[in-house]
């Protein structure tokens, strides 16, 4: 939520928490425009949104298409190209920590970069570490043997 509230600030909109009324209370929390426009939303977060698990995701909540339903917002470190484009089939909002912003509700349409809240990860060495080095001894000295993971573990 926190996250989520940081995105919109940066484009002008804020989140406020669950309202009581009753159109509201399957929502999570308010956006609120500077006009005073508003729409109850429902945030889900994840580490990796693939659209296997975005489909799992979806089959959970019972969108109903009615303007008084919550919006869906996915919330991920990570969104990739194929993913979004599903989200963006099937009505669904989100938040790619790594720097993007994507809310779509009757009265609100944006699409924006933001500051990433998640730091794109670094290459790391594969093969560095004890491990690392019997693996790459292992691949070397028997380059005709395919790599198992069983095989090598023994």
């Amino acid at each position: 939520m926190e996250a989520l509230s940081e995105a919109l600030s940066e484009v002008g909109l804020t989140l406020h928490p669950r309202s009581r009324g009753a159109r509201r209370e399957a929502a999570d929390a308010v956006v609120r425009s500077p006009a005073g426009d508003e729409c109850a939303v429902v945030v889900k977060q994840m580490s990796l949104a693939n659209v296997d698990a975005l489909q799992r995701l979806l089959l959970g909540t019972s969108p109903s298409g009615d303007e008084a339903e919550p919006v869906l917002v996915v919330v991920a470190d990570r969104i990739p190209q194929p993913s979004r484009a599903w989200l963006g089939e099937h009505d669904v909002s989100w938040l790619d920590l790594r720097g993007h912003l994507r809310l779509v509700a009757q009265g609100f349409f944006v699409d924006a970069d933001v500051t990433p809240q998640r730091e794109r990860p670094t290459r790391s060495s594969a093969l560095a570490g004890r491990v690392g080095l019997e693996v790459a001894a292992r691949l070397l000295t028997e380059p005709g043997v395919p790599p198992g993971v069983r095989a090598i573990a023994s």
